[in-house]
């Protein structure tokens, strides 16, 4: 499987850009001292650069690179999340001569059983839709192209650490399935990198 050279270049660089972000501001959050989020926060959000798996219900797998935002408010003292984004894609694997993207946008519902102090782990449940397009070129030339809508259900799973008063990092993980008239029309795995802006509650 080759990656597509100019979206993939591009891709790389932002994934780059932002992990070394998060590497300096890890290395300045050494005697950063932080209460448990919900306790001076009502909100977050950022940008995330993530890599996904995609298993079509017919066809080869894809590698996709993809990018996004996000944003959600707090409550019950920083256990319940709830908000949304989206995210499309950077740059494609190239899988049986075919190469994907993906589209999709979702509300979502979070809960953190802990939230309490630096270290976060959140689930969440996010329902939502977009469009899958597959190209192909064909041996005479031409591109051949499908592309569906689909609805979306994401489960996912978090970790998250308060490296300074407003910011924190987050690695995620997550099952996505997008179904459509036909039932099942992909499945497929992400992991991504998430840096998380946060909006302190007025007097902190």
């Amino acid at each position: 499987m080759a990656l597509v050279s100019g979206a993939g270049a591009g891709s790389l660089r932002a994934a780059m850009h932002l992990a070394l972000l998060a590497s300096l501001l890890l290395a300045a959050s050494d005697d950063v001292v932080v209460r448990p989020t919900g306790l001076d926060c009502h909100g977050a959000g950022g940008p995330f650069v993530g890599a996904i798996g995609l298993f079509p219900g017919t066809g080869v797998p894809l590698v996709l690179v993809t990018s996004g935002g996000y944003g959600y408010s707090y409550f019950l003292g920083g256990h319940l999340r709830v908000g949304g984004g989206g995210q499309g894609t950077l740059g494609s694997g190239v899988s049986a001569g075919k190469t994907g993207s993906l589209g999709w946008g979702s509300i979502h519902v979070g809960y953190d059983p802990l939230a309490d102090g630096p270290w976060e782990f959140p689930f969440a449940l996010s329902l939502g839709g977009g469009r899958l397009s597959v190209e192909q070129v064909q041996d005479s030339g031409l591109v051949e192209r499908t592309s569906q809508a689909f609805f979306a259900l994401q489960g996912s799973v978090s970790v998250e650490y308060r490296l300074a008063r407003t910011i924190k990092l987050a690695l995620m993980v997550s099952y996505l399935a997008g179904l459509n008239e036909t039932g099942l029309a992909f499945s497929a795995l992400e992991g991504s990198l998430r840096l998380v802006f946060l909006l302190p509650l007025p007097g902190y």
